[in-house]
């Protein structure tokens, strides 16, 4: 059994691509984060977790 997994969400395909590649080197599974489902996560030890990160300005916090 895998020990290793990659999750990931992406929403226009770059981190999905990018999951892909460190999925294979590691010879992880693979999973898209929105389909995750309670306890799928149990069996693994290792958990990558990739995802967008969106950097602008907050006009309310001004």
């Amino acid at each position: 059994m895998n020990k290793t997994v990659v999750v990931y969400n992406s929403k226009y395909g770059y981190t999905k691509q990018y999951a892909q590649w460190l999925a294979e080197e590691l010879n992880a599974d693979m999973f898209n984060g929105k389909e995750l489902k309670k306890n799928m996560l149990n069996d693994y030890s290792t958990v990558l977790f990739g995802s967008s990160l969106y950097a602008g300005t907050n006009k309310a916090a001004r």
